[in-house]
């Protein structure tokens, strides 16, 4: 799935850049949201085939997700605060300028709110649920943000990593939800929806509701999750691969000409994309079938959280030096993802590389002590 995976992350550049020649493949929220689903199924999977060997297969696998996601987060993070230093010191508006002028107005409660957001991840969606009062310098909650005298994602050095908190909160419960099997998963899969057309229902329509509200989205992983219950029932099954390699085509076609069909990006834009999320539930497994053994696909699809976590501060760069770029249909999109892969590569030799020969040993580790463990046991009773 990595070929669908590195299109998304494309997706989300493009949707914060501009379309390319009218393409815009999925658009960035619909990428989003796929990427939910394939982590639903990628956590599904781990959980009952990889970390289900030892007695520590919770603490190993918070332990492994969090490797992944941190050492590169905090790469970027530095990397962020450097540049956003060096212009600052050139009077020249970046990630300090919020904090420069807000500061005053903020109470230590506020002030120790951003500094954990931004150094730990959790809590990053809530910028969109609230707002900052200069009276009190106090935050308060809000049905819309856009009505605030500030945008709190203003505040946010890695502003896109408002997923990344997201996700971090379903790999916590996801063990407990997941190992109580499909029907568990279904169950919350519907409560999630509920949620969110309940919130829609009543009006709440504007962002961050339809998009970032964590209950309504979790669905979206529990989706995932549930594919993988499909795959359990294929896995041993010789499929043929014409019918592998058609799936595969439809989604890849259908992900990246979903914005020329028409009326996908008017009124029959929800529409589509409900009839997307569901081929990706169901092709999921195939599409992992077919490409599980692949090498180089597994590598593309490596770079997607690379490509997603540095790809805002690219844009920037491309804005800072190439002024007018955003004017430029071709060069701005083009030059943003060219420039976010070539990054990414290095983030991947240079990061994630060595922290996944640790999540490995770590898992050597956790099993070599389990097995000492039960020779012990054995020795005592006999």
């Amino acid at each position: 799935m990595g070929m669908l995976r590195f299109l998304l992350a494309v997706a989300v550049i493009i949707g914060h850049t501009s379309p390319l020649h009218g393409f815009q493949l999925v658009g960035g929220k619909t990428a989003v949201e796929t990427f939910f689903i394939i982590s639903g199924f990628y956590m599904a999977l781990v959980i009952n085939e990889k970390y289900n060997k030892t007695k520590h297969n919770y603490r190993l696998f918070i332990g492994n997700r969090f490797l992944r996601i941190f050492p590169m987060y905090w790469t970027m993070l530095i990397i962020v605060l450097i540049w956003s230093y060096y212009y600052q010191l050139q009077n020249v508006y970046s990630h300090f300028t919020p904090y420069i002028t807000w500061l005053p107005h903020m109470s230590i409660g506020s002030i120790l709110y951003f500094i954990f957001i931004n150094l730990f991840l959790f809590g990053q969606d809530t910028v969109y649920f609230l707002g900052l009062d200069p009276s009190s310098g106090n935050l308060f909650f809000t049905t819309n943000y856009a009505n605030t005298s500030e945008w709190l994602e203003a505040f946010l050095f890695i502003p896109q990593a408002w997923t990344l908190s997201i996700e971090l909160i379903f790999y916590l419960f996801a063990p407990f939800i997941i190992k109580r099997g499909w029907q568990f998963v279904l169950l919350i899969c519907v409560l999630s929806f509920v949620i969110k057309i309940s919130t829609f229902s009543i009006g709440l329509t504007n962002d961050p509701w339809p998009y970032r509200f964590l209950p309504a989205e979790f669905g979206f992983f529990m989706l995932g999750s549930f594919s993988y219950y499909i795959y359990r029932l294929i896995k041993n099954k010789d499929i043929h691969r014409i019918y592998l390699w058609l799936t595969y085509i439809v989604v890849i076609l259908f992900t990246v000409f979903f914005s020329l069909i028409p009326g996908a990006n008017i009124l029959d834009y929800d529409i589509y994309r409900g009839v997307y999320y569901l081929l990706i539930v169901g092709a999921i497994p195939f599409l992992f079938y077919l490409t599980r053994l692949r090498l180089h696909d597994n590598l593309i699809g490596r770079l997607s959280y690379p490509m997603y976590i540095s790809h805002i501060f690219i844009i920037a760069l491309v804005n800072q030096y190439f002024p007018g770029a955003y004017t430029r249909p071709t060069f701005y999109p083009v030059s943003s993802i060219v420039l976010t892969v070539i990054l990414s590569i290095l983030l991947l030799i240079f990061i994630d590389t060595p922290f996944e020969k640790i999540k490995s040993l770590r898992m050597l580790s956790f099993s070599k002590a389990d097995n000492k463990e039960a020779f012990v046991n054995k020795k005592i009773h006999t």
